[in-house]
């Protein structure tokens, strides 16, 4: 039937069922007028002289009124049936394209929701396609423009309609159509998809973060499945990815159904991943054990974390999925385990780390090492120049009632946090991460430099002198590089911060040393 057949059809039953529901009163008019009791002449010609001749164009305006009435809903409806938003169709690899279909299937509009989506629809004007002629342009235009290979293969297609059932059958004949698109595109394709309805929180998170509502009920359900997935993160991540995640930290997903497996050939593999954190840590399979490697995400880049225990302490790697670098490292010891000896118990020292140095370091006459001694063990350890370290801070504190140095410091576009056993230097935990921010703020090189900042604050507690200082930081306060620093003398504590720039003496508190 074509579209004028179709407009005629709705016209005619329309018009019948305008007929069918006007009430006939024809026959109650004449009878009526036949058992009316007979006018007086008087009255028939007082009517007779009143009464006008009806015009004929009133009956033809009439007539066409008519016309106009069954006419005008029948087009209504039709408009209805074909301008009215029946699904709500979105596909998602990274580009991010809306579909709204009637129900007839035809597209009212395509939508590209990133600007990855702009390259993909391109010139394509869908308006009145069909939607199986729709998808297939898109899929095609996806493959041709190197979207979905066999580097990253998956993608994701969601289905919004008011009847479950029938958005539920139109989301797994568009599943089968797409998967049949890829594998003649010579790709083994990943297809997850699934039916929604855009709750006021999903469509919040939609807008905040540029992405479908379809991709935003994925992440969610990611983020609800795993506390340490973090949103903001995975909602920077294309398809595949969040299908790797979600594989590697075995999630399922609610309401989600996958055809295929998601390709990790873009990524260098757990097991390369694994190689080098061993040789960074001097571990080997024999050595090692309690190993754990997962997929995760930092701030949209694809990490693998290889977790693992050698001897008394655990290593921690972050590792670029893409490649291979180091991106953070953290040792800690761990818990040692009670022993008994006649009876009293004892505790044993943590097993020798294999990348550890046997080296004795000298203590100063407290017992313990000197600031300057613990923060050189440190950076010995990172491998890193003290004239190449900066934001350089020392501070004592104790663990367990064992004195330790708490050391941060940074070098180049790295972040090092260590604890160093006060009393024998042994290096008991640290870490190293990717730091991004400037080495200094300073124009001209007018930054004083932390000696001079140490001077201005023995001038202010009018000492001179050797003063033990317990902690030297440099840092960022709200945009203004400063100096944290304290130190103890003569049974006093102070504590005060200095701008990095001026010297000015930003802060300053002195009280009893406990």
């Amino acid at each position: 039937m074509n579209k004028k057949e179709k407009n005629q059809e709705i016209e005619r039953r329309l018009a019948e069922e305008v007929q069918e529901t006007t009430p006939d009163v024809m026959e109650d008019v004449l009878t009526g007028s036949r058992t009316a009791e007979p006018m007086a002449e008087d009255k028939i010609r007082q009517i007779t002289e009143t009464k006008r001749p009806r015009k004929p164009w009133k009956v033809v305006v009439a007539a066409a009124a008519a016309v106009a009435l069954v006419t005008g809903g029948s087009v209504f409806a039709y408009r209805q049936i074909n301008n009215g938003v029946d699904s709500i169709v979105q596909l998602d690899v990274n580009p991010s394209i809306e579909m709204k279909v009637n129900r007839s299937e035809k597209v009212l509009s395509a939508e590209a929701l990133n600007d990855d989506a702009k390259e993909i629809l391109g010139n394509m004007d869908l308006k009145g396609a069909s939607l199986d002629v729709a998808m297939n342009a898109l899929i095609g235009s996806m493959l041709q423009n190197g979207y979905i290979d066999e580097l990253a293969n998956s993608i994701l297609i969601t289905v919004e309609n008011k009847d479950a059932a029938k958005g539920a059958a139109l989301q797994e004949r568009l599943s089968s159509e797409v998967e049949q698109l890829l594998q003649d595109g010579q790709v083994n394709g990943a297809v997850l998809s699934q039916t929604t309805s855009a709750d006021g929180e999903l469509s919040e998170l939609a807008r905040q973060y540029g992405i479908s509502v379809g991709k935003a009920a994925l992440v969610r359900q990611l983020v609800e499945a795993d506390s340490l997935l973090d949103f903001a993160s995975l909602a920077k991540l294309p398809i595949n990815d969040l299908n790797l995640l979600a594989s590697s930290r075995k999630i399922a997903l609610d309401g989600v159904s996958f055809t295929g497996q998601a390709s990790n050939g873009a990524y260098i593999g757990e097991t390369k991943a694994k190689e080098i954190a061993f040789q960074r840590a001097g571990a080997t399979d024999a050595t090692a054990a309690e190993l754990e490697i997962e997929l995760d995400c930092d701030d949209g880049v694809m990490l693998y974390e290889v977790e693992f225990r050698v001897g008394g302490y655990k290593y921690e790697y972050d590792v670029d999925a893409s490649t291979g670098e180091i991106r953070k490292e953290e040792r800690k010891a761990r818990p040692t385990q009670p022993t008994t000896t006649q009876g009293v118990g004892t505790t044993t020292a943590p097993a020798s780390d294999p990348t550890e140095s046997s080296a004795a370091q000298t203590t100063g006459s407290s017992g313990r090492l000197t600031v300057d001694q613990a923060l050189n063990a440190a950076l010995s350890h990172a491998g890193v120049s003290a004239q190449w370290a900066y934001d350089k801070s020392v501070e004592l504190d104790y663990d367990h009632g064992v004195a330790v140095y708490e050391i941060e410091f940074h070098s180049a576009a790295t972040e090092y946090e260590y604890k160093i056993d006060a009393a024998t230097g042994e290096v008991l935990q640290w870490k190293s991460e990717e730091d991004d921010r400037p080495a200094s703020t300073s124009a001209g090189g007018q930054e004083i430099g932390m000696e001079k900042a140490k001077a201005l604050a023995l001038e202010r507690a009018g000492l001179t002198g050797d003063v033990r200082f317990v902690k030297e930081k440099r840092e960022y306060d709200d945009g203004r590089l400063i100096y944290e620093l304290e130190f103890r003398a003569n049974g006093m504590e102070y504590e005060c911060e200095i701008d990095a720039m001026s010297g000015a003496v930003l802060s300053w508190d002195s009280d009893g040393d406990d």
